[in-house]
């Protein structure tokens, strides 16, 4: 069984000299990018669609500056549950209650370019790249997904329908609003100038469950991947708030489950990629 632990690094020197190299003359200043892990995966998720990408960029600056650092901090699961409600509100006009949310991020270093790891989840078969994670999983485009692949086009946007299988014969039908961003980073320490991908995703409405026991009302997700010399680093978070009945299980297993989802993800992306492209 896995486990998770949490742990805090602060580097204030590097929010001066990131916030610094973000600031040009007569141009409005990004907000200001926590250095924490648990509040950063939040700002990120909260300033995915800014049409600036500036806090975006400084936002991923900082994300990469501290896997760097604490990268093995996040492998066994990093409590992330810090998640504003006016975040999840400014999605859509869905009522959404954060009451309850419970989160993790995981760290992931990949031998696959951004590129490959991109063509994984917007192009290829999802049902084939996560094998065993789902028995079924379609998409309707709302964007031109070719586009976005050239990088001609800055976002792609899908909604996604998906039946995942996890341990304890448990099947979660859901749908989600999923999107896709490349991130340009040409003037960080940090990066090889080279895009970074985040990915957001956000439930419809509340997930359907074969068992009376659980129930998951609301889950997002936020994937970042970061070009390396030899690869790509990466960071999911998932938070979600789910209510546990008369469970055949300890209600912290929820979050392992998630984790352990995670945690196999980056391998399965890679695999399918070693054998297809």
């Amino acid at each position: 069984m896995t486990s998770m632990r949490t742990s805090t690094v602060s580097f204030p020197a590097l929010l001066t000299l990131t916030f610094a190299m973000t600031v040009q003359t007569g141009c409005k200043r990004p907000p200001a990018a926590p250095a924490e892990l648990d509040q950063l995966c939040a700002y990120l998720f909260t300033h995915f669609d800014d049409e600036d990408p500036a806090a975006l960029e400084v936002g991923i600056d900082n994300l990469e500056a501290w896997l760097d650092l604490s990268l093995e901090e996040t492998l066994e699961g990093y409590e992330v549950s810090v998640l504003e409600q006016s975040a999840v509100d400014a999605l859509d006009d869905v009522d959404r209650d954060l009451s309850g949310v419970v989160g993790a991020a995981v760290g992931y270093e990949s031998h696959n370019s951004v590129m490959d790891q991109t063509y994984a989840l917007v192009i290829a078969d999802q049902v084939a790249v996560f094998e065993g994670t789902y028995s079924e999983y379609t998409r309707e485009f709302l964007s031109d997904e070719e586009c976005f692949m050239s990088q001609e086009c800055d976002t792609a946007r899908m909604l996604n329908s998906g039946v995942a299988d996890y341990p304890f014969s448990l099947e979660i039908t859901s749908s989600s609003w999923g999107d896709f961003r490349w991130v340009e980073r040409g003037g960080s320490t940090f990066s090889t100038g080279e895009y970074s991908l985040a990915h957001r995703t956000y439930l419809t409405g509340p997930a359907e469950v074969n068992v009376d026991w659980v129930q998951v009302r609301e889950q997002y997700y936020l994937d970042i991947v970061m070009p390396r010399d030899d690869g790509a680093l990466k960071l999911q978070a998932t938070w979600f708030v789910a209510e546990l009945g008369d469970a055949p299980l300890p209600e912290n297993m929820a979050l392992q489950l998630v984790i352990g989802s995670m945690q196999d993800s980056g391998g399965k992306i890679d695999d399918w990629i070693d054998e297809n492209l």
